[in-house]
């Protein structure tokens, strides 16, 4: 009512009956609008699907027209059909028909139990969070930092270590700041990345952390011990919405989206799938993984049931373009490299040569040049070349120019030029007892082998290498913003804020997800210290075998020789 009426009303009245009155009606009105602030506040998140991040809110929808007059039955459809519509921004739910509508506008409307997931941009998670990446766009207002980083990863680590960071500025590929604000402006040639929720990985799919809140509806009453446990349960259930930590060691799956208050719990909502990328050598051969995918295209039709037979029977067989590991122990090979979303599955794409050098792995490809210059230095040898480039973080390539002259460039970025070739700078690679380990800073695996820790990387190796089931070791890092006590090396409840890394089994070293801190190693094979697939030296060029250390240039046997025998690999070896 009016301040006027008001007045007149508690005029009229006594002082007895207005106290009471007054007393009576201010705790109906506080408990109504009590009620209705309980009943209209939001929920907000941010969660990933088709490689995108989406902002959810509850009792908000999305208003000023819609992309087309098709409704959806389910999330799934309506979040697919706008991702790949770029005329849709976000997603709309109406509880009075339960469809979903496409939006082609921003602005916000209130609606009491309706939803919107808002597109914000191209996921990146990095870091134990989901990042919106914005081409086009650039943060505006002040850094939060005068630091240049020179790479993205880099760059987002520190940003989500900052209390002061909320989004990093991409001005050039090897020039990044961090921004004190997350607003965005049109700028050409720029991108962003925008900071979001806390956000765990498994089996492709994400998780993002809400601590006191749970969804409404349980899938069954199977309680897990760990958050692993749980979110691997859930990954593999395609009825399965999220999981919810009820408390100490007990976790539930859920079967409901409804969201609910609840301050003893956290739910870890499960977003769709989230991909996952990295490389490694085998057998002088780059390989890259991909998940959650699938190839397509038979090579011989035979199922392999490990990942390292699957490895061999590729390499050797000119038609694989790759293989497809769809579970534990099934792997196919491929003779397409064409990639298909499909979770549970990871696609292992055979690149070009690998070679290694400096403490780095570096793929090959012959008639292509690499974008940009790191330096106006020129080297005379690769090896030179290379070495220079190890130590400039700035470095993403070197290419053959002419005889005697390798150039240090700052793209991976390949141009197609005659008589050029190129080696693209990969992982941090190194031998140790007759194995290659590829180092992948800000990665982590899924699961334990075991239980045991170790002193050591070396230490770790050694008993690596003696475990059939080992696929690599992890060197974790204490965690700098979570509150959850770690017991290492057990799993801890909330690896996703925690920022521990797990070792990965080499059957089922399908996935490899980001975080902050703490680097993965995977176990590659035997570094070929008699290469039988070298090419000999008679047969190349000859300022390539001028300009490549004598180490990777195998010169072809003596057929007479008596030490043909020892140049071929043990069955232990094999193994």
């Amino acid at each position: 009512s009016s301040g006027k009426s008001s007045g007149k009303s508690s005029g009229k009245s006594s002082g007895k009956s207005s106290g009471k009155s007054s007393g009576k009606s201010t705790r109906s009105t506080a408990t109504k609008k009590k009620s209705t602030a309980a009943k209209m506040a939001s929920v907000s998140y941010t969660m990933v699907y088709g490689g995108y991040s989406w902002g959810y809110k509850t009792n908000i929808i999305l208003s000023g027209g819609y992309v087309s007059k098709t409704t959806y039955a389910t999330k799934a459809k309506a979040l697919t059909a706008c991702y790949k519509n770029a005329k849709c921004l976000g997603v709309s739910y109406t509880p009075a028909d339960k469809k979903f509508r496409l939006n082609k506008a921003t602005k916000e409307k209130a609606h009491p139990s309706g939803k919107h997931w808002l597109k914000k941009g191209t996921s990146y998670t990095y870091g134990g969070r989901v990042w919106s990446q914005k081409s086009g766009y650039q943060v505006t207002g002040a850094k939060a930092a005068t630091t240049k980083y020179t790479d993205v990863d880099s760059a987002l680590a520190a940003c989500a270590a900052s209390d002061d960071c909320n989004a990093v500025n991409k001005v050039s590929t090897s020039e990044l700041y961090l921004m004190k604000k997350s607003t965005v402006e049109v700028k050409k040639g720029r991108s962003c990345y925008i900071q979001g929720d806390k956000v765990g990985q498994y089996g492709g799919y994400s998780y993002t952390s809400l601590s006191g809140y749970y969804y409404g509806g349980w899938l069954s009453s199977t309680q897990y011990k760990t958050y692993t446990l749980a979110l691997k349960a859930c990954s593999s259930n395609t009825k399965c919405t999220g999981v919810t930590k009820i408390g100490t060691g007990k976790f539930k799956l859920n079967s409901g989206s409804t969201v609910s208050a609840n301050s003893k719990y956290t739910l870890y909502p499960r977003g769709g799938l989230s991909d996952s990328k990295y490389y490694f050598s085998y057998a002088n051969t780059v390989f890259s993984a991909h998940a959650p995918y699938a190839m397509s295209g038979k090579v011989d039709g035979k199922t392999y049931t490990t990942r390292t037979a699957a490895l061999d029977a590729c390499v050797q067989a000119t038609k694989c373009l790759g293989f497809t590991q769809s579970s534990n122990k099934k792997f196919t090979l491929n003779s397409s490299k064409t990639k298909t979303k499909t979770a549970g599955n990871v696609a292992y794409v055979k690149h070009g040569r690998a070679m290694v050098s400096n403490g780095y792995m570096w793929q090959e490809f012959s008639g292509t040049a690499l974008k940009g210059t790191a330096t106006t230095t020129t080297y005379k040898t690769f090896a030179l070349a290379a070495k220079a480039c190890a130590s400039n973080s700035a470095c993403k390539g070197v290419t053959y120019v002419s005889a005697k002259k390798f150039q240090l460039n700052s793209s991976k970025t390949r141009v197609t030029t005659k008589g050029k070739i190129c080696w693209v700078k990969r992982g941090k690679t190194a031998a140790y007892k007759s194995f290659y380990w590829t180092q992948n800073t800000g990665y982590k695996g899924q699961e334990y082998v075991s239980t045991t820790s170790y002193s050591s990387l070396a230490a770790a190796q050694v008993k690596c290498l003696a475990t059939a089931a080992c696929g690599g070791v992890t060197k974790p890092a204490p965690s700098t913003t979570s509150t959850t006590t770690i017991r290492w090396p057990v799993v801890p409840e909330l690896p996703s804020t925690s920022r521990v890394e797990r070792k990965s089994n080499r059957s089922q070293s399908t996935y490899l997800t980001r975080a902050t801190h703490g680097k993965c190693v995977l176990l590659g094979n035997s570094p070929p210290s008699l290469p039988p697939r070298s090419t000999p030296a008679e047969t190349l060029p000859s300022r390539l075998v001028q300009a490549m250390p004598s180490a990777w240039v195998s010169p072809r046997p003596d057929p007479k020789s008596t030490t043909l025998e020892r140049e071929q690999p043990t069955s232990q070896e094999r193994a």
